[in-house]
């Protein structure tokens, strides 16, 4: 991977890869429920037919500016077609394409093709190791941003979602970084001298749970809660720091919570939604319930 950490001199270096096939179907949405309370499978009204599509990408490590273009086959004359596409977009220099090992892209043909354009090398990865290929996780928003919950009629309308969201995702492109970068390494949770500790910052999000854990209770320290009279020995983590307690929710009718002496709600701090589990297990309820239905 040294092509991604130390490019030779001069060169551009661009992961390359297929994706696809994408085939044009349409189809009415299914009923959501049956009255039994079961999700109804609906029958699959369309074919597989001689319209489908592969989408060619290309992206540019040094600047993650992407190039794509879509056609109806995955063979050597449209790998070449792209090829020259890549060596439009980079006019000067080497160009060296990190690809897989598919057989258009060695064929006698594209070799051919190779020789009579010199300023273009490719770079094959290993065998069952396409995780290499940072075009893969680029293909990750591509489908976010053009296929996911779309239907096309025809290979054009494919072709426009394509052109219109790699503009979208070139709009605000930043260079691709192999591995973490130098200095991203463990973030001290403990705030200096008259600074505030910030649970909101897209950095605590890279924390691990028990790190933030940890800083929940330097927040409230910080924001002046008090420990509630009463209460036992704090409790210590593995590093002896003292953790303070949950504070109780006060209830402001009395009556119902007299009544309710084992429920107290627990309030995460403002901001800090994805602390809460419930998040994670809505996003599994809306795939099972909601997912596609309509009612």
């Amino acid at each position: 991977m040294d092509y991604y950490t130390h490019p030779p001199p001069d060169t551009t270096v661009i992961a390359a890869d297929e994706l696809g096939p994408v085939m044009p179907r349409t189809f009415a949405p299914p009923p959501g429920w049956t009255p039994a309370g079961h999700r109804v499978k609906a029958p699959l009204t369309y074919s597989r037919g001689p319209d489908k599509t592969w989408i060619y990408g290309g992206l540019r490590i040094g600047d993650g500016q992407a190039v794509t273009c879509c056609a109806p086959s995955r063979n050597s004359g449209h790998w070449q077609e792209f090829l020259a596409r890549l060596e439009q977009a980079n006019p000067t220099g080497t160009i060296a394409v990190i690809t897989d090992n598919l057989s258009s892209h060695s064929s006698l043909a594209t070799r051919a093709w190779l020789a009579g354009h010199p300023r273009i090398e490719q770079v094959f990865i290993p065998k069952g190791a396409c995780w290499l290929n940072l075009q893969e996780a680029w293909w990750r928003i591509f489908r976010r941003h053009a296929l996911a919950g779309q239907t096309f009629a025809d290979p054009a309308e494919i072709a426009q979602v394509t052109e219109l969201a790699t503009a979208q995702i070139n709009a605000r492109a930043r260079p691709w970084v192999w591995g973490r970068p130098p200095g991203e390494g463990a973030v001290d949770l403990q705030p200096g001298p008259g600074e505030d500790l910030d649970l909101r910052g897209a950095a605590d999000r890279r924390r691990t749970g028990r790190d933030l854990l940890r800083a929940i209770p330097q927040q409230r320290e910080l924001a002046g809660v008090s420990r509630p009279a009463g209460a036992g020995q704090p409790d210590r983590d593995d590093r002896g720091d003292h953790r303070q307690p949950v504070q109780p929710f006060q209830c402001r009718h009395p009556g119902w919570q007299a009544g309710h002496p084992r429920i107290e709600q627990v309030f995460i701090p403002k901001g800090a939604c994805w602390l809460n589990l419930q998040e994670a297990w809505w996003r599994i309820f809306r795939r099972h319930a909601l997912a596609g239905q309509t009612f």
